[in-house]
This record gives structure tokens, sequence and C-alpha cells, in this order.
């Protein structure tokens, strides 16, 4: 999680941009704790969520949840656009930072070409788990140069103290910045929001293997930024003054030209800066190999899987793996030959990705029928949200003669979306005051699939099959009853309100370009200057700092696992449609859309035990005849069910667990 978010951007792009654009380069800071607070805001849900539904694919949750040929197809691809650009950029990035550092041509191909196929066949071989075990060897490997290099640089340099404003090489980065830079600064924080919903790190939440281990990947985005990009900001500003000493005052890469001057230094800074070239192919490599499974997986998962619905697991894999191929491929020949162009669209990628943000958002914590939205609605948003991106960029941003007021073109398409799902959402319910029926939670038996249609007046080609999923549909209900008793601190308004408060205040809203520099790059009076930085940025660095233990505490709240009211069960009984899946239930069926046999069949035993004690939330499982369970709570505890199963295995005879094991477990 840490190595794929922290890319070849991080390792190379931030210390070039703080090169050239100074203390600016802070917004990366709390522009990762927002990437976070989404992501940690919405895992909870979507892992719990998968665990009860049987979610495999990125879209999984999309398909169950709105049951809609077309929103499902529109996910796809405001996925795998952004995803596909993102790769790409991984290609240019290794090409550019390889080359760089072996001094070899620029236009060489070979090297990339090599390291591509190298980061294929580590998938192919080992799949998602190779992936994550190499991207936490390159995340050590980042960590450690990035955490060496300011030392390296005080020592043999001098820091931010050192530096003498009258005598930097750019004066203007001690100013305050312009009303234009203030703004985009801002948006440029809020609109990687929807980093979470890209499915390289949708993965992630799905094959962690426990909230534990969800939590401990939070805690290390939180921390990331101040071991990662800080000093990478702290680099490239220092770096203006190594590089003007050093006669090489405008490189066409710094990080390269800064790391070079300390190799020069021989010894241990020597050896920082070949660790460092080392972790910057590292973060690209991680980055690129997490793009690649996640794009073998939605095209093998959404768009092969379900024509060829049968298919053995023997095929699906194959399938797989001559995606990847493909995929590797199609984005060699366009990082390599079509530069250019693929630059104008990395502008817009993310903002691309931003539109799945309302389906994901109203999908996991609509209440009811009154805050939930029609899947057309929602589609209609994220197609026009993501046309009005191209537009936006192309027709205006991309024109600067036409540029009179400068625009984030993620965050202005992500309100059009808004107000294009607002009105059609309005005109949908006037037009069906009375004629389209409630969506309200439904209570089948277990193993029946419910064939209820929670968004009528739709034609048959919209409604794919769900019943891999469940026996009754994910309402809003629903997703809420299988998060009771879970503390999550996106739904409460407090909190999401005091986050929002805190980006605002890392933002530098001052009076623009002070304190003024004449002709001859002499400030009018001294600029004011806290630990050898602008006060604004110093400012900006303690509430990031803030921020992280706001976000770091909200992460700390929420419960190691999912919790379970033993004692209420054994009274109350439970649902057993919202019993989550063992981690041997999970993945396993006969088909394409096939129930799942093993759930199916333990959710049975559970409503037969409530029948048996006279308790009627569901009906039993007309579909098999498996014994009641005297303990009833041991038979929906992950762990406890899969040491049944080992017991079972030992002596048919067992049924239920000692009370030693009980205890024990």
């Amino acid at each position: 999680m840490f190595a794929s978010l922290f890319s070849g951007y991080t390792v190379v792009g931030v210390p070039n941009e703080a090169y050239r654009t100074g203390w600016l380069a802070l917004r990366w800071i709390p522009s990762v704790l927002i990437i976070t607070f989404g992501y940690m805001g919405t895992g909870p849900r979507l892992r719990k969520a998968g665990l009860v539904r049987n979610h495999q694919s990125p879209v999984d949750f999309m398909t169950d949840r709105y049951s809609s040929q077309i929103l499902r197809y529109t996910t796809v691809f405001l996925m795998l656009f952004p995803t596909i650009i993102y790769l790409v950029a991984q290609v240019t990035a290794i090409k550019s930072t390889f080359n760089s550092v072996f001094r070899l041509d620029e236009d060489a191909a070979w090297p990339v070409i090599l390291i591509m196929f190298i980061i294929l066949i580590f998938e192919w071989v080992g799949g998602l788990t190779s992936v994550a075990l190499t991207d936490g060897v390159q995340g050590i490997i980042m960590t450690v140069a990035f955490m060496a290099i300011p030392f390296v640089i005080i020592r043999q340099y001098g820091g931010w103290n050192s530096l003498d404003f009258n005598e930097y090489p750019e004066p203007s980065f001690y100013q305050s910045p312009s009303g234009d830079n203030q703004w985009l600064f801002w948006n440029f924080t809020i609109v990687n929001f929807g980093f979470f919903s890209l499915p390289h790190l949708l993965q992630r939440t799905y094959s962690s293997g426990s909230m534990k281990a969800l939590k401990g990947g939070y805690i290390a985005l939180l921390i990331g930024p101040w071991i990662m990009m800080l000093p990478g900001i702290f680099m490239g500003t220092v770096g203006v003054q190594i590089l003007a000493d050093a006669g090489n005052p405008n490189p066409p890469n710094p990080f390269a030209a800064i790391l070079e001057e300390m190799m020069n230094l021989g010894g241990f800074p020597e050896v920082v800066g070949i660790i460092a070239f080392t972790s910057s192919l590292a973060g690209i490599m991680s980055t690129a190999d997490s793009l690649i499974i996640a794009v073998s997986q939605v095209i093998s998962s959404e768009l092969v899987y379900p024509f060829r619905p049968n298919a053995t697991p023997t095929f699906v894999t194959l399938v797989g793996k001559a995606t990847s191929l493909i995929t590797v491929i199609v984005a060699l020949l366009v990082g390599l030959f079509f530069n250019q162009g693929i630059s104008q669209l990395g502008a817009i990628q993310f903002a691309v990705s931003l539109q799945t943000v309302p389906m994901f958002l109203v999908g996991l914590f609509a209440t009811n029928d009154r805050t939930d939205c029609h899947p057309w609605s929602l589609a209609a948003g994220g197609i026009i949200g993501a046309a009005s991106s191209f537009i936006l960029h192309f027709a205006y941003m991309d024109v600067p003669e036409r540029v009179t007021f400068p625009l984030n073109t993620g965050v202005t398409s992500f309100a059009i979306n808004i107000f294009c799902v607002a009105v059609s959402e309005a005109m949908r319910r006037m037009r069906f005051a009375n004629g389209e029926q409630s969506i309200t939670p439904l209570l089948g038996e277990v193993g029946e699939v419910l064939e209820a249609d929670l968004y009528p007046n739709r034609p048959t080609w919209d409604k794919p099959s769900i019943q891999r999923f469940g026996a009754v549909p994910l309402t809003p209900r629903f997703m809420w009853s299988i998060m009771d008793g879970v503390y999550e601190p996106m739904t409460r308004p407090w909190y999401n309100f005091a986050v929002f408060v805190l980006v605002l205040v890392i933002t530098p809203m001052i009076p623009e370009n002070l304190p003024p520099l004449d002709e001859s790059g002499i400030f009018a009076y001294a600029p004011a200057v806290v630990r050898g930085m602008p006060w604004w940025a110093f400012k900006a660095i303690l509430f990031s700092l803030l921020l992280t233990i706001t976000l770091i505490g909200a992460v700390v709240s929420i419960p190691n696992e999912f919790p379970i009211d033993r004692k209420k069960i054994e009274v109350e009984g439970i649902d057993p449609n919202t019993v989550p899946l063992t981690n041997e239930e999970l993945g396993h069926r006969a088909s394409y859309d096939g129930v799942n046999l093993g759930i199916r069949n333990r959710r049975s035993s559970i409503a037969n035990t409530m029948k048996s004690r006279g308790m009627s939330l569901v009906k039993p499982d007309p579909y098999a005849n498996l014994p009641a369970m005297r303990n009833l709570s041991n038979m929906i505890s992950s762990d406890l069910v899969e040491k049944l199963a080992k017991l079972e295995q030992m002596d048919p005879d067992i049924e239920e667990l000692s009370e030693e094991e009980l205890k024990m477990n």
C-alpha cells in the first residue's frame, strides 16, 4: 500500500517540483493526507461489504449495490482510463530516470522494455502476493534513502537555516504565493480525495489480511509524507543553492543533478546517492506492477469473464496473464512513441477518476431511499463529469490566451458531476413520484435469490445477474446493518468538518507576492522567515502535522476486527445474510455468477439453529438440511468457524467448540 501510493513521482517529481516552485510543493503533504482520509473513510465499509457479499473485483461493489450494467461499465471506464494513463506515465518515468542515472542516450528504449517485462514476469509468477512482497521491499528502500538524504545535505551544505534570502538564487520562493497559486494549492489538495477509487488501491482493501493490517497501512500512509515528501521538498529547495554554487542552475532533471553532486563527495554521501537512485526506480516499479495487475483484474472480471461464465479457473488465469501482457505492450508503445500526447492526458487522469466518488459515497453511505440515487443518475453525472474534464482542459486550461481564471479541472468537473446527479435525480423523482416502489430491506430464505428490483422502470438488459453476491439485494439499510457496532470516523459530521477546516488553514490564504521584489531582485523589506523558510510554509507544515495527528487518532479508533456481539446473537439471533465469509469461503463459486455453496450452507445452519430456538428473523433454508448448532455465535466468527472445520475433519461428530477453546480464541 505504502510503496504503491508513494510512486516514482514522489521520489523524483516532488524534489523536481520543489526545485522549480519552492515551498509551494508542500501541497503534496495535505494532498496525501486527504488521499488517506478518503481511503480510511471508505475502506472499512468496502471491506465489510466484500466479506459479506463475496466481492472480488474492484467493480463488484458497484455491480452488487446498484445492479445496473450502465453504471457498472461507466465505472469500469472511469477506473481503467486513469489507471492506464497512470501506467504509461510510469513507463515514461522509468525511461527518463534509468537513462539519466546510467548516462544512456535519453531515447534508449531497451532498458524500460526490459524492466517492464521483468515486472510482468513477477506478476505472472506470484500474482498479487508477489506484487505485495516487492512493494514492501521497494518501500523499505525508498524510506531508507529519503530519511538519509536530509542528513547528508545538512552536514555537507547546510539546511534551510543556512539559506540567505538575499543571496538565494530564487528569491521569489520567499514571497507569499500568487492568488492563483493559493487557489490551485487548495484545489490540488481536494482533487486527490478520489484516489481511493483507483482499482490498485481498492485491491489492497479487499486483499488485506485483516482490519488490523489495513489500519497499519493507513498509519503508514499518514506517516509517509513526513519521511518521503518533506525530505524531497527539502532536497529541492536547498538544491537550488547547491546547483547554483556548482554552476549548474538549470538541469533537465534536478533530482539527478543534486544526487550527482552528493555522489561526487564520495564516502557515505555517495552510498546514499546510489540508494536514492535505486529507490527512484523502486518507487516507479512498485506503482507499475500494482497498476498492471489492477488493469488485468478489471478487464478479466468485467469484460471477459461475464461472456464466458462457465470458464475454468485455468482459463480465467490465462486470460488474466494475456491481459497483463497486452497492457504492458500498449503502455510501452504509447509511452515510447506518444509521450507528448500522454502528458496531456496525464493532466486529467485524476480528474476522471474523481468522477467515481459520488457513486461510491452514495452507495456506501446512503441511509434510505430518500438519500439514495438511481444508478442512471449517477452514471449520467460520471459521464458528463468525465467529458467536462476533457473539455475544460483542452479547450480552456491548455489555451493560455483563454485562461482568465485558473480552474482545477478535477474540482470543477466534480462540481459539474454533482450538479448533473442532483438535476437528473430531481427530474426522476418528479416523473415517478408515485410510480416506483420504495427501497426497503428484504429478508428472504437463505439460499433463495430474490429478484426484487430496487430501481424499477429499466430495460432487462440493464439488469445483470447478481446471485453470486447473496440471497438478498444490497440495499442502503442492509449496508448500514452490516456495519452495526463498527466505529467509522467518516460517519461523524464533526470529524469531516474538522478535516475540512484544517485543510483550509493549511492553504496559504494571504496577500499575494509579499514582500515585493524590485527589478534587481532585492526585497523591499525582509520577508518573514521561520526556521529558514517562509512563515506561510512553516504554518502549512505545522497544521499538516495537526491534521496528521487527527487522522491517526481516527485510525486508532477503528476496531482491529469487525465486532461480534455474542450475547445479543445468542438472545436475539442474527440475519444470516449479514454473516461474513471466512478466508476459506471467499472467492469460491462454480461459475461466474454461481452461488457460493460454502457460505450458503453455513448461513443455512444458522437459520435452522434460529428456527430450533424459535427465532424468526428468516425462514430456514429449503435447499439444505444441515444440523442446528447449540452455540449460535460460534457459527459466525470467522476464526472460530475455520477452527471448527478443522476439528470436524478429525471428528465428524463434533458440533461446537469447547468452552476452553472458545476462551482461547
